[in-house]
């Protein structure tokens, strides 16, 4: 019987085809992403093929030594998809909406990726949290992200002369997903990594770090 773990990855692009191959070893993945690779693509992402499905392609490259099901859609979150941990690599609200809501159906985490006001970032979300100050769409209103401005990749586009997205943001914004990954398999849920960024410096703080925050700022 096949027991191994089966995780869903929402978002090919630039931070999601990095994470794919790290966590092969230990899960079955699922791969959703209802994007072409456009020609802008190739300069991120090496396996982009213009044209073609990012899912698909992800299957085509991945999927030969190891199982990949690609789901070439967008998922809107009431799909009837139960993971054992979700990945939310997508660039938009309703992508974001879309992992919390498979996650609260499958009662999994949901690792969230991205490459937030121009700094790589990502957050832990457990259904439990879910409406309470340690949900991170409560404290940072992940659904809702300001739309003044426009969002590519879950960061703000920035103009030419302000950088932008790259390659090694969208390394280090998989790594700190990993980095969220690797702090959930300690049986104390208290230290599990709840958010990690890399600007200044890398920085993260666990899921007991902002339960004494949120007391501090009770009082």
């Amino acid at each position: 019987m096949n027991t191994e773990k089966k995780a869903l990855v929402i978002g090919a692009g630039g931070a999601g085809h990095l994470l794919i191959p790290a966590i092969a070893q230990s899960y079955s993945i699922a791969v959703a992403d209802g994007d072409d690779f456009e020609d802008k693509n190739k300069t991120l992402q090496t396996l982009a093929v213009t044209g073609e499905n990012k899912a698909n392609v992800m299957k085509d490259v991945f999927g030969k030594n190891k199982d990949i099901e690609a789901i070439p859609k967008y998922l809107h979150g009431g799909e009837n998809i139960l993971p054992d941990i979700i990945f939310s690599c997508v660039d938009s609200n309703f992508g974001r909406s879309a992992a919390r809501r498979l996650a609260i159906h499958a009662n999994c985490p949901a690792i969230i990726i991205q490459n937030e006001a121009w700094n790589p970032m990502a957050f832990l979300f457990l259904p439990e949290m879910d409406g309470t100050d340690l949900c991170p769409y409560v404290r940072y209103d992940l659904s809702n992200l300001d739309s003044s401005r426009n969002f590519e990749c879950g960061g703000i586009t920035v103009d030419a002369d302000e950088g932008g997205q790259s390659g090694i943001a969208n390394l280090a914004a998989a790594g700190l997903g990993a980095t969220i990954l690797h702090s959930i398999q300690q049986k104390n849920q208290d230290n599990w990594i709840i958010e990690a960024k890399s600007i200044p410096w890398p920085t993260w703080k666990k899921i007991k770090d902002v339960r004494k925050e949120m007391i501090q700022n009770a009082k």
